[in-house]
């Protein structure tokens, strides 16, 4: 999920910083924001509710689980996932000039 999605489902949201936000809590009555919503250095997302809440009741109450908070990674292709080229060895070799 990217940061843009997760502040949608979040309400009272407001910029503090570049990259850094706040908004109401879901997982507990709150009245005034208390959770910090940050972009993470690796590309996720970092969540503190100053309330002490845990980041698992958080996504919780957003319907959401911990892992949608990291990056997501790119599969890595097999070897018959990988494009064609259109070009046999033999045809690169030579392009290359090599035997």
């Amino acid at each position: 999920m990217n940061i843009i999605a997760l502040l949608s489902k979040l309400r009272g949201v407001r910029e503090c910083g570049p990259g850094q936000w706040m908004a109401i809590c879901p997982a507990h009555d709150d009245k005034t924001p208390s959770l910090a919503i940050a972009e993470g250095k690796n590309g996720g997302i970092v969540l503190h509710c100053h309330a002490g809440c845990t980041v698992a009741a958080i996504v919780a109450a957003l319907g959401m689980k911990t892992a949608d908070l990291m990056p997501t990674r790119r599969k890595r292709l097999t070897p018959n996932e990988l494009p064609d080229s259109g070009l046999t060895i033999e045809e690169l070799a030579r392009a290359k000039g090599q035997p």
